[in-house]
């Protein structure tokens, strides 16, 4: 299995907004309303990390995703722009461990470390970072120097198949980390929005590529496989 990354002819820096928490504003009463449905809660806000809310009511603690609702009251998060210089995509283990890999070992390179932080703004482990992206939320990964100045700052998100080819085209993701290459109706589909050619060597790099071995008893009566047959086992598995 080889990983590679694909890059749309053209890239850009993007603004997204983000929610930010002030901690002393925590404890204090909030009102969540449901944005699709008739959900009205009001109860002290405990937490406000990770994509979510979490209130105590008169009835015990309630937790729901911060997309599904709004907040009213002086404890909410205030929203703020975050300019990322990138954003990442990758697909399910990709961008849950191999990207953070990635900007580590960039950083290291520039005598720096990387911090992972929520949509928030508040700092992940590694184990809820990935809990994050499984969830469909998204992580910051910023690069800081050892005086604490930020250097870069990606923002990543888990994506793949057609919605991580149109982030692509978009230009929403200008780089996506698959552990495939990309099959014809994706390089079409990239092709004919204007985004280039994926099989081009300035588009398509390949950096990384997995082992494989085959083994069997020693009393199989096929004497040898070739490598296409190999593959196409492995394609159907």
């Amino acid at each position: 299995m080889a990983i590679s990354f694909h890059l749309p002819r053209f890239s850009l820096a993007l603004a997204v907004s983000a929610l930010a928490l002030a901690s002393p504003a925590v404890a204090q009463e909030v009102t969540l309303k449901g944005i699709d449905s008739p959900l009205n809660i009001t109860g002290t806000l405990l937490s406000a990390a990770a994509g979510r809310f979490v209130v105590r009511t008169a009835i015990g603690e309630f937790e729901i995703e911060q997309a599904l609702v709004t907040c009213e009251g002086e404890a909410c998060p205030q929203v703020r722009d975050i300019v990322y210089d990138l954003n990442l995509a990758g697909e399910g283990d990709v961008a849950e461990v191999l990207i953070p890999i990635l900007a580590e070992g960039f950083a290291s390179t520039l005598d720096a470390e990387t911090i992972l932080l929520d949509a928030n703004g508040n700092p992940l482990d590694a184990e809820t970072a990935v809990a994050e992206l499984g969830e469909g939320g998204k992580i910051d990964i910023e690069i800081v120097d050892y005086d604490g100045e930020e250097l870069a700052n990606f923002g990543i998100v888990e994506a793949e198949g057609q919605p991580a080819y149109e982030m692509l085209v978009s230009g929403e993701a200008p780089i996506f980390f698959s552990d495939s290459r990309a099959n014809r109706r994706e390089r079409d589909f990239v092709k004919d929005n204007g985004a280039g050619d994926l099989n081009a060597y300035e588009q398509d790099h390949v950096i990384a590529v997995e082992g494989f071995a085959v083994v069997v008893n020693p009393k199989n009566a096929l004497g040898a496989v070739t490598v296409q047959q190999v593959a196409d086992v492995s394609q159907r598995a």
